[in-house]
């Protein structure tokens, strides 16, 4: 399989407390890696080093390309969905996509017609003429998943999305995260057990700064 993100000996510190200590990581396309740890382990500190948000010492490459030495290119592959999914909420969903898109450089044509597809993949119709602010939080959280794949990245980073959502809103969002992974990789950051049989191909655990495989198993005898 092609490996969309390769990080080698990843540290980052904070005064003197090191958050991580030498992580090694490969993802592949068509991966979906639940990435598990418990409160202040340094999950989000993980997801902002790879987004570009964060630097630490180490590598980190996506598509081929170096974060730090390059990387417009290395970013222009990535899609973010945060806990707390900023929105606009004046803006109507194919406005706030085509903002987005603007970000990325896509011209109008295109812009256009990726929002127009991810507003029917993601079953955003009937909701087209409602402004963000009056949406429920499921489907703001749809609205989030389509702007982070507005540009058709190759590596999507997902920190907690499901949080927050009733089991129906649950239920729909894995199924929508399920029915994009086959194109590319991905990363989830959760706590929820069923989330990860649900959804996930493999699972590690961030403790102590370390990376290790795990299994949905393991986990529950751990964080029983």
């Amino acid at each position: 399989m092609e490996n969309i993100l390769e990080i080698r000996d990843l540290r980052k510190s904070f005064g003197n407390h090191e958050v991580l200590r030498g992580v090694e990581l490969t993802l592949a396309r068509g991966e979906v890696l639940g990435l598990v740890g418990e409160n202040g382990a340094g999950k989000s500190t993980l997801m902002k080093l790879i987004t570009g948000v964060l630097r630490g010492t180490g590598s980190i490459t996506i598509g081929g390309y170096d974060v730090t030495s390059n990387h417009h290119q290395a970013m222009s592959m990535v899609g973010y969905l945060p806990e707390n999914n900023p929105l606009y909420n004046e803006l109507y969903i194919a406005e706030y996509l085509r903002d987005v898109a603007a970000y990325y450089h896509l011209d109008s044509h295109l812009a256009d017609k990726r929002a127009k597809e991810l507003i029917e993949h993601l079953s955003l119709e009937q909701y087209t003429r409602q402004t963000l602010g009056t949406l429920s939080k499921g489907t703001r959280q749809r609205v989030g998943l389509a702007a982070a794949m507005i540009h058709d990245p190759a590596l999507l980073i997902l920190d907690e999305p499901t949080t927050g959502l009733d089991p129906r809103q649950l239920a729909d969002l894995h199924q929508l995260i399920k029915s994009i992974a086959p194109q590319r990789a991905i990363l989830l950051s959760t706590h929820i057990m069923q989330e990860i049989s649900a959804i996930c191909t493999r699972v590690v655990l961030l403790r102590n700064g370390v990376l290790r495989p795990t299994t949905t198993e393991q986990l529950q005898t751990e964080f029983r």
